[in-house]
């Protein structure tokens, strides 16, 4: 799965011609399109996502709606809303988000609980973490299109 990117789109203007002349070809036009070079702050992070992955065995399903699941027994603890740290090489805190509801993930019966996030380049590696679980660290140059997996200890 790829992270998701963001595009934008710049659209020239356009006018109805009065009648006037129009300008000569060697004119420069006033309806040019004008290309923006991205801000300094947005070129320097990354969008990044992950999930916490449940296997059937520790999942409602269909709860509360069709789709949905949502944790049991002592994973419970695994709900939307639930904090989610994004940590680079040095072991600093570069984004924190949450956890969203769980869905059923395609026609298994795991469950997963997405995020996403923005971290700044320039980190290396990057590790999610959620509760007392850890990802494995993804390098930099992979973390845009590898989405952390988190996967609860036993």
């Amino acid at each position: 799965m790829t992270a998701i990117a963001a595009s934008v789109l710049f659209l020239a203007g356009c006018t109805a011609n009065d009648g006037e002349a129009s300008a000569a070809p060697d004119e420069p036009s006033s309806s040019a399109a004008v290309t923006e070079e991205p801000s300094e702050a947005e070129a320097s992070e990354i969008d990044v996502q992950g999930a916490v992955g449940l296997g059937g065995g520790a999942v409602l399903h269909d709860v509360p709606e069709d789709g949905m699941c949502m944790g049991h027994s002592e994973w419970t603890v695994i709900k939307e809303g639930v904090q989610v740290t994004i940590e680079d090489a040095a072991g600093s805190i570069v984004a924190t988000t949450t956890l969203r509801a769980g869905e059923r993930y395609q026609d298994s019966e795991d469950c997963l609980w997405w995020f996403e996030a923005s971290v700044p380049t320039g980190g290396e590696f990057y590790s999610a973490h959620v509760l007392d679980w850890s990802s494995d660290v993804v390098p930099e140059d992979e973390v845009s299109f590898t989405p952390f997996a988190v996967l609860p200890a036993g």
